[in-house]
């Protein structure tokens, strides 16, 4: 009996910040930490106030 091994690339990563301050440089930090996650894209939102804020990352699916 043959065993193939494969990698799996896990699709798209997000993070997200409610309400508590995180300095921009710690929150690009966090997001860089799920380059696995996407490497074909990333993004962060933040509001007026910076109270919420969103970043994430893209992995692009190429169908056959």
């Amino acid at each position: 009996m043959k065993v193939r091994h494969s990698v799996v690339t896990s699709g798209c990563g997000i993070i997200g910040s409610l309400g508590i301050e995180i300095e921009p440089a710690i929150f690009s930090s966090m997001l860089s930490s799920l380059s696995h996650r996407g490497p074909d894209g990333e993004g962060i939102w933040r509001s007026e106030h910076d109270k919420i804020i969103l970043g994430h990352r893209r992995l692009a699916i190429v169908g056959p």
